[in-house]
């Protein structure tokens, strides 16, 4: 772990409390100046952190900055993952970035994206720190196309299961890639795959997430379009 890495961590901890740079200093045996340096880069690179004169530095409570540290964290395997501030699609990103052979659970996380996109081409609104903006990169050992509507079943599951457990809601699912709340759309999933047309197989799926959790705008076009299809 990087020293910015062991600080993000730190300031994760005691989130809402402020830490002065020599109390870091001395948790990783470095300078008072290297920690402001790396406090300096990490703010360069997106990450909220308050920094007061006599008081230190803290991560206020509200901030949703996404940090893969704390992803990492708590996750039960160790996926890899890449971390981006905005991208067209994470969907795009993910079918972009299999000419680099990823690994199979290879997750692309975005905070924004500027074209999100639906089933059908409709687009899925996808604005800056207010939602989980994701795509996981599959690659099955052997899976037949025709089966392929299962992998987009058991994502919906998961996905509401999930929602369900931590944040204490009762989601339900619309058939078959939606997550509704209330009667209101949550959650979208879009799975691609890419097939062997030899074998009738699918060499590898790109798994798209998205889910608004904190979004309270939406455009007027956006929302005339709701109202034609649901």
């Amino acid at each position: 772990m990087t020293t910015k890495e062991k600080i993000i961590s730190i300031l994760e901890e005691n989130k809402g409390s402020y830490l002065s740079g020599e109390d870091i200093g001395i948790q990783l045996n470095i300078s008072r100046a290297a920690v402001s340096k790396a406090i300096k880069e990490l703010k360069n690179n997106g990450y909220t952190i308050d920094s007061v004169n006599r008081k230190g530095h803290c991560i206020p409570h509200k901030s949703n900055t996404l940090s893969l540290i704390e992803i990492k964290k708590n996750l039960k395997y160790n996926n890899d993952i890449i971390l981006k501030d905005s991208v067209f699609s994470t969907n795009s990103e993910g079918k972009n970035y299999l000419v680099n052979n990823p690994e199979h659970g290879t997750v692309i996380i975005a905070n924004e994206q500027t074209n999100g996109r639906g089933r059908k081409g409709r687009s899925f609104f996808s604005p800056k720190n207010t939602g989980i903006y994701m795509s996981i990169i599959l690659k099955p050992k052997t899976l037949l196309l025709e089966n392929s509507f299962k992998i987009t079943i058991a994502t919906a599951v998961a996905v509401s299961n999930a929602i369900d457990e931590i944040c204490n809601k009762d989601t339900q699912i619309k058939w078959v890639n939606d997550i509704f709340l209330n009667n209101k759309k949550i959650c979208g999933i879009l799975t691609e795959a890419i097939t062997d047309f030899e074998s009738g197989s699918i060499e590898n799926i790109v798994l798209g997430i998205g889910v608004n959790f904190n979004t309270l705008n939406f455009p007027e076009d956006f929302l005339i379009l709701l109202d034609r299809f649901f």
